[in-house]
């Protein structure tokens, strides 16, 4: 009979948990985030055999869904990006940066995607640059990725951190 109650109560106390779980994640989505400090980038993009610039291609800010097309000098207009840091890394040494995702685009090129780019608040970041590569032979990629690393003195003390 204790077996029977002591189940019933951790159930209940499951149960219990499950709902707070359920609650605080609704909860969470819809928090305002107009207090958060912001960055700001002026991206630009060239073609990639070439190194000129490309007219009219769009670029895509993946968090803030928003697009901007480049002008004749291949740059797109200040971008302003809330700096929402990747809470991933907090348990290991947090980052004073935020990150965002970049997609550029423009017929007769391959996509360009570049995820971690870094946004720091209350500066204007222009050293961004993408390559478009034209689509010349029909086995050519559609999608060219990239991988932004973090700044080399985090890298650094980050090793520093956990090398034994």
């Amino acid at each position: 009979m204790k077996k029977y109650g002591f189940a019933i109560l951790f159930t209940i106390a499951l149960l219990l948990n499950i709902i707070s779980c359920i609650s605080l994640s609704i909860n969470t989505k819809n928090v305002d985030v107009s207090y958060q400090k912001q960055g700001h980038v002026k991206i630009k993009v060239l073609e990639s055999n070439t190194l000129n610039p490309v007219l009219n291609a769009t670029v895509c800010i993946v968090e803030t869904r928003s697009y901007e097309p480049t002008d004749k000098y291949g740059y797109t207009q200040k971008i302003t990006l809330p700096v929402v840091p990747n809470p991933n890394f907090d348990i290991s040494l947090k980052r004073n940066w935020g990150e965002f995702t970049i997609i550029v685009y423009k017929p007769g090129y391959s996509t360009f995607v570049s995820f971690y780019n870094q946004v720091y608040a209350s500066t204007t970041s222009v050293g961004i640059v993408c390559y478009l590569t034209p689509i010349i032979n029909p086995g050519d990629p559609l999608i060219i990725c990239n991988v932004q690393s973090p700044p080399q003195d985090y890298i650094t003390m980050l090793v520093n951190l956990y090398k034994k």
